[in-house]
């Protein structure tokens, strides 16, 4: 089906302004391309409490860029008043995501049924509705021909009550395009969770993507919305639509117990904020986590730019189940003045050194990340500091900003030292392209290097001597 933006915009707009709430509300537009919907649907109908906030594949000014899917596992969906999914095609993939993660809100969906290219039903709905791979493919056009129907029994088997919806015949390609509506609500809702771990849903426990799967397999952030160490140079700040502050918000982690008891691989405190922001002294949400985890032998890393705050929870590091806990510390300046102006919140860099002087004296694992690097020797010199505290490193670079560094020289540099002192080393994805041919080893590049082991067999051990 051809990518045609906003196809029947006159149906679109009067589903949204039939349904939309009377009452100030929030909008993730996960397809929202240059936002003519929402756009005309605040001009139409006078609203000036309408915040939206978009995604898209392509650059569109204030919107989040990049993969829905991905965006979708990580934002909380609770902050949303409606989730709106004009996609191309059918956003099954999306709705699976959002049921699995219990979402409760308004849904509007564009539904393009035919036989071929985005417009094709996705095999796992076909599936879900008993047919097998090899009955497809006996009856392709049977069974394609049956996908609203397929779709709305999807939707009944996830406790979606009624459905509104407009239908139009023999758009750009397809046999019919729906534009629909339904509301999730307590009464009419199966909360699940996802990202599968042994085949297990997850929704405070995830699978990071991409650049973040470098750092940890599994990943656990406990508080949301912000962190109180206000760096300049915080990614979080380019990817949480708008609402990220120095006010982080603590989670709620009911249900931690359970995913815990599924998650056999290392699980990352935190990606988004910082475990020992200022506000842990307030809200203790990482030593709540890690009470859990502790309890359920997980394996964790930690990074933080929190310094000896880290060490309020030392007891609990002590004596973690096969010592499967590892503390890291972010290092970027070896100057506290520098420090200072970048990330006013943060510990200083001898507080940080500190930590992992205590921690390593306590034969607590350690563990640096070299990243982001403003200036690069700023970073060799913090570098070189922590090597009798450290036990392994992983070393990038500074992206999304225009600089002149000469990465290839870092490189070399950061390597030569950490070879030197003999300790683990990971150089990330996005500095490697820098080394020569067969400058780095294996395991310098492979992002498994300094991944704990995993948890082992529980049933087994119980059953130990």
């Amino acid at each position: 089906m051809p990518q045609i933006d906003n196809t029947n915009i006159g149906c679109k707009i009067k589903l949204r302004l039939k349904h939309i709430p009377d009452r100030p509300i929030k909008v993730l537009d996960c397809f929202c391309g240059n936002r003519t919907i929402w756009r005309q649907v605040i001009s139409e109908s006078g609203r000036s409490d309408i915040t939206i906030t978009g995604i898209d594949q392509k650059r569109v000014k204030g919107c989040l860029r990049g993969n829905n899917l991905k965006f979708l596992q990580i934002l909380p969906l609770t902050d949303f008043d409606i989730i709106d999914l004009d996609s191309y095609g059918v956003p099954f993939d999306q709705l699976d995501i959002i049921f699995r993660r219990g979402y409760r809100g308004i849904c509007f969906f564009t539904f393009g049924q035919g036989m071929g290219g985005l417009s094709a039903i996705p095999r796992a709905l076909v599936n879900e509705a008993g047919i097998t791979d090899e009955m497809y493919n006996a009856i392709p056009s049977l069974y394609s021909s049956m996908g609203w129907d397929f779709f709305c029994s999807w939707l009944a088997a996830n406790r979606v009550k009624k459905i509104s919806y407009y239908l139009t015949h023999g758009s750009i390609g397809t046999s019919n395009m729906y534009y629909g509506f339904f509301l999730f609500d307590i009464s009419s809702c199966i909360v699940y969770n996802y990202i599968r771990e042994r085949g297990v849903h997850m929704s405070l426990i995830y699978e990071p993507k991409g650049k973040a799967r470098e750092y940890s397999p599994l990943a656990l952030n406990v508080y949301n919305d912000g962190c109180d160490h206000g760096c300049d140079y915080c990614y979080c700040k380019n990817i949480r639509y708008g609402k990220w502050s120095t006010n982080p918000k603590p989670r709620d982690l009911a249900g931690l117990d359970r995913e815990a008891r599924k998650a056999d691989s290392q699980i990352l405190l935190c990606f988004m904020g910082d475990p020992y922001c200022l506000a842990e002294r307030t809200h203790r949400k990482t030593r709540e986590a890690l009470g859990t985890l502790k309890s359920n032998r997980c394996s964790v890393a930690i990074l933080t730019k929190g310094g000896t705050r880290c060490l309020d929870d030392l007891k609990l590091f002590l004596d973690w189940p096969e010592g499967r806990i590892k503390i890291g510390a972010t290092l970027t300046f070896n100057s506290s003045a520098k420090s200072s102006i970048h990330e006013p919140g943060a510990a200083s860099p001898e507080d940080r050194i500190e930590a992992l002087n205590v921690l390593h004296a306590h034969n607590v694992k350690t563990w640096v990340s070299i990243e982001p690097v403003l200036e690069p020797l700023e970073s060799l010199a913090i570098l070189e500091k922590s090597l009798p505290y450290v036990d392994g490193y992983k070393v990038g670079k500074l992206n999304h900003v225009n600089n002149q560094t000469d990465w290839k020289q870092f490189l070399r540099d950061s390597v030569a030292i950490i070879r030197k002192a003999k300790r683990s080393l990971y150089v990330k994805n996005d500095l490697r392209p820098y080394a020569d041919p067969g400058f780095l080893t294996e395991p310098e590049s492979n992002s498994e290097t300094m991944f704990l082991p995993n948890r082992p067999n529980t049933r087994k051990d119980l059953f130990a001597v």
